[in-house]
Protein backbone atom coordinates (compact mmCIF):
# COMPACT_ATOMS: atom_id res chain seq x y z
CA UNK A 1 0.00 0.00 0.00
CA UNK A 2 1.29 3.56 -1.04
CA UNK A 3 0.28 6.55 0.85
CA UNK A 4 0.47 9.89 -1.25
CA UNK A 5 0.51 13.46 0.03
CA UNK A 6 -1.87 14.34 -3.05
CA UNK A 7 -4.29 11.82 -3.14
CA UNK A 8 -5.41 12.89 -6.87
CA UNK A 9 -2.37 11.97 -8.40
CA UNK A 10 -3.40 8.10 -7.72
CA UNK A 11 -3.87 7.78 -11.32
CA UNK A 12 -0.61 8.80 -12.47
CA UNK A 13 1.34 6.99 -9.70
CA UNK A 14 -0.12 3.77 -10.16
CA UNK A 15 0.62 3.70 -13.87
CA UNK A 16 4.32 3.63 -13.10
CA UNK A 17 3.85 1.79 -10.46
CA UNK A 18 2.59 -1.02 -13.02
CA UNK A 19 5.33 -0.04 -15.35
CA UNK A 20 7.83 -0.75 -12.81
CA UNK A 21 6.32 -3.87 -11.02
CA UNK A 22 5.48 -5.53 -14.59
CA UNK A 23 2.36 -7.45 -15.51
CA UNK A 24 2.36 -9.65 -13.06
CA UNK A 25 1.20 -7.45 -9.83
CA UNK A 26 -1.87 -6.02 -9.75
CA UNK A 27 -2.17 -2.30 -9.28
CA UNK A 28 -5.33 -0.71 -7.95
CA UNK A 29 -5.77 3.12 -6.88
CA UNK A 30 -8.10 4.07 -3.98
CA UNK A 31 -10.97 5.43 -6.98
CA UNK A 32 -10.78 1.96 -8.42
CA UNK A 33 -11.27 0.18 -4.60
CA UNK A 34 -13.84 2.65 -3.29
CA UNK A 35 -16.08 3.20 -7.06
CA UNK A 36 -18.92 2.25 -5.52
CA UNK A 37 -19.64 4.24 -2.29
CA UNK A 38 -17.86 7.24 -4.94
CA UNK A 39 -20.86 6.67 -7.09
CA UNK A 40 -23.56 6.77 -4.35
CA UNK A 41 -21.72 9.78 -3.62
CA UNK A 42 -21.85 11.15 -6.95
CA UNK A 43 -25.31 10.40 -7.62
CA UNK A 44 -26.15 12.02 -3.97
CA UNK A 45 -24.33 14.87 -5.28
CA UNK A 46 -26.63 15.88 -8.20
CA UNK A 47 -29.97 14.66 -6.18
CA UNK A 48 -29.01 17.59 -3.66
CA UNK A 49 -28.02 20.04 -6.70
CA UNK A 50 -31.47 19.40 -8.19
CA UNK A 51 -33.22 18.74 -4.61
CA UNK A 52 -31.76 22.63 -4.10
CA UNK A 53 -32.95 23.98 -7.49
CA UNK A 54 -36.27 23.06 -7.18
CA UNK A 55 -36.72 24.76 -3.03
CA UNK A 56 -35.27 27.76 -5.03
CA UNK A 57 -38.08 27.21 -7.77
CA UNK A 58 -40.72 26.91 -4.81
CA UNK A 59 -39.28 30.07 -3.25
CA UNK A 60 -39.94 31.81 -6.58
CA UNK A 61 -43.37 31.32 -6.97
CA UNK A 62 -43.66 32.60 -3.09
CA UNK A 63 -42.08 35.28 -4.13
CA UNK A 64 -44.45 35.81 -7.23
CA UNK A 65 -47.50 34.87 -5.14
CA UNK A 66 -46.40 37.60 -2.54
CA UNK A 67 -46.18 40.07 -5.80
CA UNK A 68 -49.21 39.12 -6.63
CA UNK A 69 -50.85 40.01 -3.71
CA UNK A 70 -48.82 43.10 -3.10
CA UNK A 71 -49.92 44.88 -6.75
CA UNK A 72 -53.40 43.50 -5.63
CA UNK A 73 -53.06 45.30 -2.28
CA UNK A 74 -51.60 48.40 -3.82
CA UNK A 75 -53.66 49.01 -6.68
CA UNK A 76 -54.95 52.18 -5.72
CA UNK A 77 -51.36 53.71 -5.50
CA UNK A 78 -50.05 52.11 -8.60
CA UNK A 79 -53.11 54.20 -10.28
CA UNK A 80 -52.31 57.65 -8.45
CA UNK A 81 -48.81 57.36 -9.52
CA UNK A 82 -49.60 56.33 -13.04
CA UNK A 83 -51.72 59.69 -12.76
CA UNK A 84 -49.39 61.62 -11.67
CA UNK A 85 -47.29 60.61 -14.64
CA UNK A 86 -45.30 57.52 -13.99
CA UNK A 87 -44.56 55.34 -17.00
CA UNK A 88 -45.35 51.46 -17.31
CA UNK A 89 -41.46 51.15 -17.10
CA UNK A 90 -41.27 52.84 -14.29
CA UNK A 91 -43.76 50.94 -12.63
CA UNK A 92 -42.53 47.70 -13.55
CA UNK A 93 -38.83 48.62 -12.48
CA UNK A 94 -40.35 48.93 -8.83
CA UNK A 95 -41.94 45.70 -9.01
CA UNK A 96 -39.12 44.11 -10.00
CA UNK A 97 -36.44 45.96 -8.56
CA UNK A 98 -39.28 44.93 -5.30
CA UNK A 99 -38.32 41.54 -5.87
CA UNK A 100 -34.77 41.53 -6.26
CA UNK A 101 -34.18 42.81 -3.52
CA UNK A 102 -35.96 40.33 -1.35
CA UNK A 103 -34.02 38.11 -3.93
CA UNK A 104 -30.85 39.66 -2.77
CA UNK A 105 -31.76 39.13 1.16
CA UNK A 106 -32.85 35.68 0.44
CA UNK A 107 -29.40 34.42 -0.92
CA UNK A 108 -27.29 36.16 1.29
CA UNK A 109 -29.33 34.77 4.56
CA UNK A 110 -29.18 31.28 2.67
CA UNK A 111 -26.11 31.12 1.44
CA UNK A 112 -24.91 32.60 5.16
CA UNK A 113 -26.73 29.90 7.00
CA UNK A 114 -25.37 27.60 4.28
CA UNK A 115 -22.02 27.59 5.34
CA UNK A 116 -23.04 28.10 8.81
CA UNK A 117 -24.55 24.74 8.46
CA UNK A 118 -21.41 23.43 6.57
CA UNK A 119 -18.95 24.73 9.28
CA UNK A 120 -20.71 22.92 11.80
CA UNK A 121 -22.26 19.77 9.78
CA UNK A 122 -20.18 17.31 12.09
CA UNK A 123 -21.22 18.85 15.29
CA UNK A 124 -24.84 18.79 13.84
CA UNK A 125 -24.52 14.79 13.18
CA UNK A 126 -23.53 14.11 16.64
CA UNK A 127 -25.98 15.98 18.14
CA UNK A 128 -28.73 14.17 16.10
CA UNK A 129 -27.02 11.34 16.65
CA UNK A 130 -27.25 11.71 20.40
CA UNK A 131 -30.62 13.03 20.88
CA UNK A 132 -32.31 10.63 18.41
CA UNK A 133 -30.12 7.31 18.52
CA UNK A 134 -30.13 7.20 14.53
CA UNK A 135 -26.69 7.52 12.68
CA UNK A 136 -27.77 9.13 9.05
CA UNK A 137 -23.95 8.39 7.95
CA UNK A 138 -23.01 5.18 9.39
CA UNK A 139 -19.62 4.25 9.49
CA UNK A 140 -20.00 0.81 8.56
CA UNK A 141 -21.13 1.93 4.78
CA UNK A 142 -19.57 5.02 4.52
CA UNK A 143 -16.00 4.06 6.12
CA UNK A 144 -15.57 7.54 7.73
CA UNK A 145 -16.54 8.63 11.42
CA UNK A 146 -16.86 12.49 10.32
CA UNK A 147 -18.74 13.17 7.40
CA UNK A 148 -16.66 15.55 4.69
CA UNK A 149 -17.35 18.54 2.68
CA UNK A 150 -16.52 20.13 -0.31
CA UNK A 151 -17.43 23.89 -0.74
CA UNK A 152 -17.13 24.62 -4.51
CA UNK A 153 -17.56 27.88 -6.16
CA UNK A 154 -19.15 27.29 -9.20
CA UNK A 155 -22.22 25.05 -7.82
CA UNK A 156 -22.65 27.69 -5.11
CA UNK A 157 -22.31 30.80 -8.07
CA UNK A 158 -24.39 28.80 -10.01
CA UNK A 159 -27.04 28.04 -7.07
CA UNK A 160 -27.39 32.19 -6.03
CA UNK A 161 -26.72 33.52 -9.62
CA UNK A 162 -30.18 31.33 -10.52
CA UNK A 163 -31.66 31.88 -7.56
CA UNK A 164 -31.46 35.68 -8.19
CA UNK A 165 -32.38 34.96 -11.72
CA UNK A 166 -35.57 33.62 -10.54
CA UNK A 167 -36.43 35.98 -8.02
CA UNK A 168 -36.50 38.34 -10.94
CA UNK A 169 -38.69 36.16 -13.80
CA UNK A 170 -41.06 35.80 -10.78
CA UNK A 171 -41.14 39.40 -10.40
CA UNK A 172 -41.90 39.96 -13.67
CA UNK A 173 -45.45 38.84 -14.37
CA UNK A 174 -47.05 41.05 -11.24
CA UNK A 175 -44.55 43.76 -12.41
CA UNK A 176 -46.37 43.18 -16.00
CA UNK A 177 -49.51 43.34 -14.52
CA UNK A 178 -48.93 46.38 -12.58
CA UNK A 179 -47.40 48.44 -15.56
CA UNK A 180 -50.81 47.24 -17.24
CA UNK A 181 -53.30 48.98 -15.23
CA UNK A 182 -54.97 52.13 -16.29
CA UNK A 183 -55.01 55.12 -13.95
CA UNK A 184 -59.22 55.45 -13.83
CA UNK A 185 -59.74 51.65 -13.48
CA UNK A 186 -57.18 51.40 -10.60
CA UNK A 187 -58.63 54.15 -8.72
CA UNK A 188 -62.25 52.82 -9.51
CA UNK A 189 -61.42 49.58 -8.24
CA UNK A 190 -60.66 50.63 -4.41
Amino acid sequence: MVKLRDPYLAGSVAASLRDQLGPELDVRTWMQENSGILGALAVEKDVMFYLLFFIMIVAAFGIASAQITFVYQKTREIGILRALGATRAQIMRIFVLQSFVVGVIGVLAGFSLGLLMVNYRNEFLFAMRRVTGFELFPAQIYTFRELPALISASDIAVICGGSLVMCLVAGFLPAWTASKLKPVEALRRQ
